[in-house]
């Protein structure tokens, strides 16, 4: 390949080490160390010492250019850095004001060394002597050196090199799997006979990639997709009429009550022109009347658009004004709030108003889990619900029932929910978690006890909350778990904790894990609130765990390339959690929600950074 391509040996493999290291870094400008012999003519020969310099290489690796390409490019900067073979390194360092950048090693962590003097002759003893053939993990060459990492190439029979690392920087395995990259980039480099763009080669061999892109996504299970959430929590209601659905204060609504008032409501909706598909603002104080009016929308088949009346009434204005509310159903508490924000009387449906219609029994004919007329067949989107807006404008996610009903079952399963559960829902419903604590009691028979906000808000009006309805499941962010252990909280009623929203921790999941059993949960808004779930311990480090059923996590490179174990890349989420897309904004969309290369659907780029 060298010969006819006209690349030497050496700058093939620097060539390839670079690639290596763009490809598990991401980055677009590398520097490494290169040492030189410091001796430019045979007049230096006879004279004792050490004539070693290390200079600086810096290199432009583009995904998208040929690997023969790059090599002759990076033959060209290797000749230019030679130039100044004897320019004294710390004097670069001094020029260039390095010196504070990493005390240990400026300028580079990383050093590339191609050589074939004795280097060559202990390796080929050491492969001999072990069996070792190709590519080898060798250790013990060298003392420690001051570098992260330092990788010798020699040539022996075949080629021989040597991973030297920094044990702050690397472990062993870690080394031990760079080692057998490197070894299947070159294959691949060869086979591609040097043609293939460098961000297209192949860093995983066939087990490994199995590894990440199958086997560790093999979350396949059965589940109604045809079934909505009312669906399911309707089967609840025929099965179990009479059980506690929803407790807010001292109200407490059955199933039956439930169904009902939710039939009843989505009756008046739909005689004020609701129909499937359009999009209907739930703004409501926290209360039992919030979850008649959630499921009454879903009933109907349209779209609900959680508003919570606190939000600043910019964002109000522009959720309600993006989405295209057909109407807000709301308390009479929350309209002068509305009305602030450009809300017109005619587009309000105040439940308070009524004459109880929403506790009238069903319409004659129609049974609890009965469905208007004017309900779609099949409808598509459950909710839109929009985003914080912390990286621009608010974007509303368009969540199918699809997605709402493979989460929920998912989690049922996964936390093992049952008809014996009472969960403590604390999250305002214009965040996307609070689906979890609304639904999932809801389709499995379980209760839900909804606290107020200014309990939500208290972390010791929350304990004793806690204290008082006894919950068996309760959900909330880092920051509310870490106000309850401040103010002694204990769990002594043996409440299992979900904690999400934000990073937790490892301080936090340690008293969390000491109180009883506690989980940590992950997933953006455009994948329907959780797409992973692990289950926390003592021993094990704070992870976002493993995919929860008909879910795929990817870590990929910027060429949607499966990254190897313990290489960090984009997390990219696939299956049926992923959203439809952001209502209004087709380019945003398709800029996010990607064909999936490894499967049916869409795959979801997170922007999160994982490994």
């Amino acid at each position: 390949f060298t010969a006819s391509h006209g690349i030497s040996p050496g700058i093939f493999f620097l060539a390839a080490f670079l690639t290596l290291l763009h490809r598990y870094t991401g980055s677009e400008d590398l520097v490494i160390g290169m040492p030189v012999a410091g001796r430019p003519t045979e007049r230096f020969d006879p004279i004792v010492g050490c004539f070693v310099n290390t200079l600086p290489v810096r290199s432009r690796p583009d995904a998208s250019e040929e690997f023969t390409s790059f090599a002759r490019r990076v033959r060209s900067t290797v000749l230019d850095v030679l130039e100044h073979g004897s320019y004294p390194f710390h004097r670069i360092v001094g020029d260039l004001g390095a010196r504070g950048v990493n005390p240990r090693s400026p300028l580079y962590q990383v050093v590339y060394n191609y050589q074939d003097s004795a280097l060559s002759g202990y390796l080929e003893e050491r492969a001999r002597a072990t069996g070792e053939r190709d590519f080898a993990l060798v250790d013990g060459l060298y003392q420690l050196g001051e570098y992260d990492l330092t990788v010798d190439v020699a040539p022996g029979d075949g080629f021989l090199v040597n991973w030297k690392y920094h044990p702050d920087a690397f472990s062993a395995d870690a080394v031990a799997r760079m080692a057998e990259h490197f070894a299947t980039l070159v294959d691949s480099i060869l086979d591609a006979d040097g043609q293939a763009p460098i961000g297209t080669l192949n860093l995983l061999d066939d087990e490994e990639r199995r590894l990440v892109i199958e086997a560790w996504n093999r979350t396949g299970a059965d589940f109604p997709a045809h079934r909505t959430c009312w669906d399911l929590f309707t089967e609840q209601a025929e099965a179990n009429p009479d059980a506690p659905a929803v407790t807010c204060g001292e109200r407490t609504l059955t199933y039956r009550e439930l169904a009902d008032r939710s039939a009843a409501l989505a009756r008046e909706l739909t005689r004020r022109g609701v129909g499937p598909g359009d999009v209907v603002g739930v703004c409501y104080e926290r209360s039992a009347d919030l979850v008649v009016a959630l499921l009454a929308v879903m009933r109907l088949g349209a779209v609900y658009l959680p508003l919570d009346s606190r939000l600043p009434s910019e964002r109000l204005s522009y959720m309600v004004q993006d989405s295209g509310a057909h109407l807000v159903v709301c308390h009479e508490a929350v309209v002068d709030r509305l009305a602030a924000v450009g809300m017109p009387e005619a587009r309000l449906y105040v439940t308070d108003r009524q004459d109880d219609q929403a506790a009238q029994a069903p319409a004659a004919g129609e049974t609890t889990g009965g469905a208007p007329d004017a309900r779609a067949a099949t409808p598509s989107a459950a909710y839109i619900i929009y985003t914080s807006g912390s990286t621009g404008k608010p974007k509303g996610v368009v969540v199918p029932h699809t997605a709402l009903t493979n989460f929920l079952l998912a989690m049922a399963d996964t936390l093992h929910v049952t008809s014996d559960d009472r969960l403590l829902a604390i999250t305002t419903h214009s965040f996307d978690i609070a689906a979890l604590e609304l639904y999932l009691p809801l389709v499995t028979g379980g209760q839900v006890c909804v606290a107020d906000a200014a309990t939500a808000a208290d972390a010791t009006l929350l304990a004793e909350k806690v204290a008082d309805w006894r919950p068996t499941i309760m959900q909330a962010t880092p920051a509310t778990w870490a106000m309850l252990v401040r103010v002694g909280w204990r769990n002594t009623e043996g409440v299992k904790v979900l904690c999400g929203g934000e990073a937790l921790p490892d301080g936090l999941k340690d008293q969390l894990v000491a109180r009883g059993e506690a989980w940590n949960l992950y997933g953006p808004t455009e994948t329907t609130i959780w797409s992973a779930a692990k289950r926390l311990s003592r021993e094990e480090p704070v992870t976002i765990g493993s995919p929860i059923a008909n879910t795929q996590l990817y870590v990929l490179d910027g060429n949607l390339s499966p990254l190897p174990v313990g290489v960090t890349g984009e997390l990219h989420i696939a299956g049926d959690g992923v959203a439809l897309g952001y209502h209004g904004k087709p380019e945003l969309t398709a800029d996010r929600f990607l064909d999936n290369p490894f499967g049916p659907g869409r795959l979801y780029r997170t922007g999160d950074r994982a490994r």
